[in-house]
C-alpha cells in the first residue's frame, strides 16, 4: 500500500491502474477485470449476465451508476430469457441518466422498492413543472421547460 501511494516500483504500476498493469503485465489480461480501462466496480460480472452487458456497453466503462441489473436478475433466476436480460439492461441505461439529471440516487428505486414514477413526481415537486416519466426520459440531458 505504501508503495502504491508513493508511486515507488511496481507500485508506481498499480496506482496507474489496470489498464497500466496490463500494458506492463499483458499475460495478467484474464485475471485483470475492466472496461474500457475502468475496473469493474462493486459486482462480479461472472456472476450476472445483466452487469456483464450493462458493463460491457456503458459509455465509461465497468461502472454500475450507468445500470445496475444484477439484483433483478437475480431475483429473476438463471432460467431467466436472455432477451429479458438485455432489455432490462436496455431500459436501465436509458433510466439510469435521468437520475443524473436530477441530482438524486437509484437507493429508493433498486433497495427500497419506490416505483420508477416517483421521480416524476420528485421532479414536478421540486420545479412545479408536470413531466411524465416517459417526457423525463426524452429530456434527461437538460431540464424541461
Amino acid at each position: 500500500m505504501e508503495k502504491i501511494a508513493k508511486r515507488k516500483g511496481l507500485g508506481d504500476i498499480i496506482a496507474g491502474g489496470s489498464r497500466r498493469l496490463l500494458k506492463e503485465f499483458p499475460k495478467m489480461t484474464p485475471l485483470v477485470s475492466q472496461v474500457k480501462g475502468l475496473e469493474q466496480s462493486a459486482y462480479d460480472a461472472r456472476v450476472a449476465m445483466t452487469m456483464a452487458l450493462g458493463y460491457a456497453t456503458s459509455d465509461i466503462g465497468a461502472h454500475h451508476t450507468r445500470a445496475w441489473p444484477i439484483a433483478f436478475e437475480l431475483e429473476a433466476g438463471k432460467n431467466w430469457p436472455v432477451g429479458k436480460k438485455v432489455d432490462l439492461v436496455i431500459h436501465h441505461q436509458s433510466i439510469r441518466p435521468l437520475f443524473d439529471m436530477l441530482g438524486v440516487c437509484r437507493l429508493a428505486w433498486i433497495e427500497l422498492g419506490f416505483p420508477e414514477e416517483f421521480y416524476e413526481h420528485a421532479y414536478q415537486a421540486v420545479t412545479g413543472v408536470q413531466a411524465s416519466l416517459t417526457e423525463l426520459l426524452k429530456n434527461r440531458t437538460g431540464c424541461m421547460t
